[in-house]
């Protein structure tokens, strides 16, 4: 019984330590995003806090819109999906993007544009979403099935575009 409380104590002086650790590499990665806009830091903070903290996209968008402005692939979709979160109580769902005002909504649709054509495949993967169901835009199965030709063949579990 003594060997497991002390195997205890040693997990979770083990865990509170990467923590620690994990809290002060987020916290450089930040300090690097702002001074040099590094694009490995700020692919470091976004994953730690993915993985560490669900709430991250209350405190992302300044690092999201830094590295848009340097032209960061990921940021585009990162800036959507988070801003979408904020708009939507932390929860995530594209359509959403129906609800918010039309500037808004042309502003998340042109970034996932410029997403796309970075050949980032999340933002495609949202622009086919929205062209398919017309969720943000006019419904436009021409486009949807433009978009749905970079993917392999059955990647969305949805059916083919039906006119």
């Amino acid at each position: 019984m003594q060997k497991i409380f002390y195997l205890l104590i040693c997990m979770l002086l083990v865990s509170c330590h990467n923590g620690i650790n994990f809290d002060f590499q987020a916290e450089a990665a930040k300090k690097e995003i702002l001074e040099t806009k590094d694009p490995f830091s700020y692919f470091m903070l976004t994953s730690y806090y993915e993985d560490e903290n669900s709430d991250f996209y209350l405190e992302a968008l300044p690092y999201d819109l830094l590295m848009l402005k340097e032209g960061n692939d990921g940021a585009f979709y990162r800036f959507y999906e988070n801003y979408l979160k904020i708009c939507n109580s932390g929860k995530f769902d594209r359509s959403y993007i129906d609800k918010l005002e039309k500037p808004e909504r042309e502003f998340l649709i042109y970034l996932l544009q410029k997403g796309a054509l970075k050949q980032d495949e999340y933002c495609q993967g949202e622009l086919f979403h929205f062209y398919n169901e017309g969720i943000g835009v006019l419904k436009d199965l021409k486009k949807a099935d433009s978009i749905k030709v970079l993917f392999p063949k059955n990647y969305f579990s949805s059916q083919p575009a039906t006119p």
